[in-house]
């Protein structure tokens, strides 16, 4: 599965897998657990695998990234986690009741680490690229998400 931001400028297509454990990590460390509490643009990028394409007002997006990246710099990669709706997807039907960190092995599957030294640096390729898109939105200042 992929989600695609549009913009007039830009567009950006990445794996929902990668944007779901940004979400989910956020959630646990920055919104007190609630998906998106604090950042509800950013976890509204999701919402068009749902309900179809949605508008996002595209300065507060990329205010809500910038918040994001600031919030993460200096967290350990330990730090990531799964959603319980998330874990229940990947693992079909798998019954989690609460977040729980990624092993050693989801992580290498998922999205290798690379030389990432904080979650900062690890979702940096996201977040720059959501964010180049915001700065070249489409009609009336929104970007577009969309099911890729």
């Amino acid at each position: 599965m992929s989600l695609a931001l549009v913009g007039r400028g830009a567009s950006y297509e990445f794996r929902w897998l990668r944007w779901v454990l940004l979400r989910d990590t956020v959630s646990v460390l920055l919104e007190d657990g609630i998906i998106g509490s604090k950042f509800p643009r950013f976890a509204s990028i999701g919402d068009a695998l749902t309900v179809g394409p949605v508008r996002i007002p595209a300065d507060q997006l990329a205010d809500e990234i910038k918040a994001i990246q600031t919030g993460l710099t200096g967290v350990a990669l330990d730090a990531l986690v799964l959603a319980p709706s998330t874990a229940s997807t990947l693992y079909l039907g798998a019954k989690v009741s609460e977040p729980r960190r990624l092993t050693a092995s989801e992580l290498s599957q998922i999205a290798p680490p690379g030389d990432a030294k904080d979650l900062r640096e690890y979702f940096s390729s996201l977040c720059d690229s959501l964010a180049a898109v915001c700065a070249g939105p489409g009609e009336n200042g929104m970007v577009l998400s969309i099911d890729g």
